[in-house]
């Protein structure tokens, strides 16, 4: 499996993959392993985590980009939390969705429901929702 960052690097970390599931309508599920007991800081607590990663339109069809078609959760002993939440301190928005990798954009699609990260760049949890 081949991914691609937002500004268009290789994202190496997919070598490792061991597990991924591939769903009857080309969704692919993909199971990132993180070594042995990594520690994630979720408000102030620490909590065990491993990445599930979902490609909505499957692998083998492009673009393979995080943030456009593949988003990330962290599930932690705290439940599913989709990467970029407010208060994210490990792949925050500001700084891993909108100015860099596409990889903390997922709570903004699933919480403000748009993309609008892919056309403008003021956007914030604490301001603007959508592009005008």
């Amino acid at each position: 499996m081949e991914y691609y960052y937002k500004e268009g690097e290789l994202d190496s970390n997919y070598s490792k993959v061991t597990s991924a599931i591939f769903l009857a309508d080309g969704t692919t599920v993909i199971f990132m392993p993180n070594g042995p007991a990594p520690r994630y800081d979720i408000n102030s607590e620490l909590h065990d985590w491993f990445e599930v990663q979902i490609d909505v339109n499957g692998s083998v069809n492009p673009p393979n980009i995080h943030g456009k078609d593949l988003f990330l959760f962290y599930v932690t002993d705290k439940g599913i939390m989709p990467a970029g939440f407010k208060g994210d301190g490990f792949s925050p928005f500001d700084t891993y969705c909108i100015r860099n990798k596409g990889y903390g954009c997922t709570a903004w699609v699933v919480y403000n429901e748009n993309m609008d990260y892919l056309h403008c760049d003021d956007l914030s949890w604490d301001g603007k929702h959508k592009c005008d």
